[in-house]
C-alpha cells in the first residue's frame, strides 16, 4: 500500500525497452500525481512480455474504490453488487493511436460471470504520466467468490496489451427471497421460518452468513430451495456446501452438507441426454422453460430443487452460515428457512 505520491520505483519502470538496444527515458523524475490510499502497482512483467507486441501505454498501478471505501487488496475484495470505481495511473510511452481504449474485464468463471468494459483514454500526451477514474459496471452481476480483474489496452483493430491480471474476491450478499412463504409452507410445513435475505449466487471461495433479526428457538432442520449451474458437474453425492448453525459467538454448533444428487441438482439438468451427466436429479421444486432447446433441439425445463438439512442444535441459532466447497461451478440458493425443533416431519 502506498500514499501520497509515485513511490520511486516507479522512475525505473518510466524507462522502457522499445527495441533491442533502443530506449526513451520518459521522465527524469518521478511524478507527484495523487494516488488513491491503497495503490497496486502493476507488474513490468507483463507489459514487458519478451515475445508479446509493445503497448504504446504502460500502466502504472490503480487504485479500486466502491461506495463503501478504499477495497482492500491481496486479494482486491469488494462486495457483490456494488459500484466499483477504478482509478488508473498511465504514462504513453509513444504516440498512441486513435482508438485506443483502456479495457477491463472481470471474470468469475463461466461465460454469463463475464463482463468486459472499454473507455475512451483521456489523456494522450507522451511522456505525461495521467489519471483515469473508470466506474466499472459490476452491479447486477450476480456472482459471488474467488474471480479475475484483467486491465488491458485495446487497439483499433481489436488487439489486446494485457497490462495487469490479479485475482479478485467477492462477498456475498443475501437478497431477498423471490418465493413466496406460502409456497414453503407446503412444502416444508406450516411451522417453518423463511429468511427473507437468503438469495445468493456462490461460486468457489464464496460464505455467506445470514444473521437473525429476532428471537428463534432451538431448530431440527434448515430447508432450502437451489440449483447447480454452469459447464460440467459434480459427482453424484458431493458436498457442495457446508451449512452452519451459529451462536452469538460464531461458533458452529451445527454442521450439515448441500449435496449433489441428493439435495439438490443441476439446474439445467434436462438439457443433457438421459445418463450424460455424473449425478441424478432429483424431484423439482420449481420448473420455467429454458429460453433455447436442450441438445436434441427439443424444448425442456430449468428447474430447482427443495430439500431439508437435518441440524438439530439444543440452544437457539444466532445465524446460519452458507460456505460454497467446491473449486467449480456455482450453486444458486433461492430460498433457506428454518424447522423448529418441535415441528412436526412433513
Amino acid at each position: 500500500m502506498h500514499r501520497g505520491h509515485i513511490p520511486s520505483i516507479f522512475a525505473s519502470l518510466l524507462r522502457v525497452t522499445l527495441a533491442a538496444g533502443a530506449a526513451i527515458a520518459v521522465h527524469a523524475q518521478p511524478p507527484t500525481l495523487p494516488l488513491p490510499r491503497v495503490f497496486i502497482p502493476a507488474p513490468p512483467s507483463l507489459a514487458l512480455q519478451p515475445d508479446a507486441p509493445l503497448s504504446p501505454l504502460r500502466l502504472l498501478g490503480f487504485g479500486v474504490n466502491t461506495q463503501d471505501g478504499d477495497a482492500p487488496i491481496d486479494p482486491i475484495t469488494f462486495a457483490e453488487d456494488v459500484k466499483l470505481e477504478i482509478t488508473l495511473h498511465w504514462v504513453p510511452l509513444g504516440k498512441v493511436p486513435a482508438g485506443t481504449n483502456v479495457l477491463l474485464r472481470f471474470s468469475g468463471g463461466g461465460p454469463d460471470l463475464e463482463r468486459e468494459y472499454s473507455v475512451e483514454l483521456t489523456e494522450r500526451q507522451v511522456g505525461v504520466v495521467s489519471r483515469q477514474r473508470v466506474t466499472f459496471p459490476y452491479e447486477g452481476l450476480r456472482y459471488s467468490g474467488n474471480a479475475t480483474l484483467t486491465i488491458a489496452t485495446r487497439d483499433a483493430g481489436s488487439r489486446d496489451y494485457v497490462q495487469f491480471v490479479g485475482p479478485v474476491r467477492v462477498l456475498p450478499r443475501g437478497f431477498p427471497s423471490r418465493i413466496q412463504e406460502q409456497a414453503l409452507r407446503k412444502t416444508f410445513g406450516e411451522h417453518v421460518r423463511p429468511l427473507i435475505m437468503s438469495l445468493c449466487r456462490l461460486g468457489p471461495g464464496a460464505t455467506l452468513r445470514i444473521p437473525f433479526t429476532g428471537p428463534v428457538g432451538a431448530i431440527d432442520r434448515v430447508a432450502i430451495v437451489s440449483a447447480t449451474g454452469y459447464e460440467g458437474e459434480p459427482i453424484q453425492g458431493a458436498r457442495v456446501c457446508a451449512v452452519r448453525a451459529l451462536n452469538e459467538k460464531g461458533e458452529a454448533i451445527a454442521t450439515g452438507y448441500v449435496e449433489q444428487g441428493v439435495t439438490t441438482a443441476k439446474s439445467d439438468y434436462d438439457y443433457y441426454p438421459t445418463g450424460a451427466l455424473k449425478a441424478t436429479r432429483i424431484a423439482p421444486f420449481e420448473s420455467t422453460p429454458a429460453p433455447e432447446p436442450n441438445l436434441s433441439g427439443e424444448p425442456y425445463e430449468l428447474h430447482t430443487y427443495a430439500a431439508t438439512i437435518p441440524m438439530k442444535t439444543d440452544v437457539p441459532p444466532a445465524a446460519i452460515e452458507i460456505e460454497y466447497l467446491l473449486d467449480d461451478f456455482v450453486i444458486d440458493i433461492k430460498a433457506l428457512a428454518l424447522v423448529p425443533a418441535q415441528a412436526p416431519r412433513k
